[in-house]
C-alpha cells in the first residue's frame, strides 16, 4: 500500500496544501486520490496540470520512489477539518505506464527552462 502524507498552510481565506505520495513497493504502482475540499489545481497554459481531473489526481509512483503534488483551496482554517487528501485507489500500474514512473521518462517530459536576461547577468 503507498503512504500518503500531507500538510496544509493557511494565509488570508486560502489553504496550500502539499502531498507525498511514498510506494514502498517493488512494482510501479497507479495512485488515484481525491481531494475532499474545493481545488485549485496547478496550472500550465490556463490548462490544470496532466494528473489532474476536477477534484482526484491520478499518477503513477515508480517502484520505492515518492512523488509530491499541491493545490491550492478557497477554505479557511475552520472549514478544513482533518486531512482534505482521501486514497481512492491503488492498483499495479502496467508496464507501459510504469515505463512513465522512471525519472528519465519524467525529467524528459519537463518543459525547458532557462533564465531570462534581466536575471542573469554576466561578469566579462
Amino acid at each position: 500500500m503507498v503512504e500518503v502524507d500531507s500538510s496544509t498552510a493557511y494565509a488570508d481565506g486560502v489553504a496550500f496544501v502539499t502531498v507525498t505520495v511514498r510506494n514502498p513497493q517493488t512494482t510501479a504502482q497507479r495512485v488515484c486520490l481525491r481531494i475532499s475540499v474545493p481545488t485549485w489545481a496547478p496550472q500550465r497554459g490556463g490548462l490544470s496540470a496532466p494528473a489532474w481531473n476536477g477534484d482526484t489526481w491520478e499518477a503513477v509512483v515508480g517502484p520505492g520512489r515518492c512523488r509530491g503534488l499541491g493545490f491550492a483551496s478557497p477554505v479557511e482554517k475552520s472549514e478544513c477539518l482533518g486531512n482534505p487528501v482521501e486514497v481512492v485507489s491503488v492498483d499495479r500500474a502496467r508496464d507501459v505506464e510504469a515505463a512513465t514512473a522512471q525519472p528519465e521518462a519524467i525529467l524528459a517530459d519537463l518543459d525547458a527552462w532557462s533564465p531570462t536576461t534581466d536575471i542573469v547577468t554576466r561578469n566579462r
